[in-house]
């Protein structure tokens, strides 16, 4: 070993005896593990889902567009997640809870099921006039409506929700 290499290894060496690289270096790395709890904490709040499809229909016709959510029957924490589901023209609808179609927590729940249209009438407010459901209102609310399902671990193909007319 020359003398050259011995200077450029006491340089480098010299760095990391160097009080603010040492503090530079260490809050880097509390940085990086602070971040990496964070990530991993983020993913943990979330309840396991499992995919879920069904359809939906008013006196054996699909209903189109209805709005479709979602009661758990076994908590009423306020910050446990409400699946929902948008029908497609065909009835058809999967179920999301934090993403498109990614499914729902397991268990049972009770269901509403709404469809907003505007009303042609000149009932006007701010932004327009008021859309109003056009579905019997028993379904509207989960007290009343009658409707439940359950949700099992793996692939759930949810009973058709049969609504029917108020005659």
């Amino acid at each position: 070993m020359n003398a050259r290499t011995l200077s450029t290894d006491a340089g480098f060496l010299g760095i990391w005896k160097k009080p603010s690289f040492l503090i530079t270096a260490g809050i880097v790395v509390l940085l990086l593990i602070a971040l990496g709890l964070w990530l991993n904490r983020s993913g943990s709040d979330r309840v396991q889902v499992y995919p879920a499809r069904g359809q939906a229909f008013l006196d054996g016709k699909p209903i189109a567009a209805a709005s479709i959510h979602l009661d758990p029957v076994w908590t009423k924490a306020p910050n446990f997640p409400r699946p929902r589901a948008i029908a497609e023209a065909d009835g058809s609808f999967a179920l999301e809870t934090y993403g498109e179609d990614d499914g729902a927590p397991a268990g049972e729940y009770r269901v509403s099921v709404q469809l907003f249209v505007k009303r042609p009438d000149n009932a006007e407010s701010e932004g327009g006039s008021m859309p109003r459901n056009i579905l019997p209102a028993k379904y509207a609310k989960f007290e009343t409506s009658g409707l439940k399902v359950q949700i099992e671990e793996g692939e759930n193909k949810i009973p058709a929700l049969l609504l029917k007319s108020a005659r």
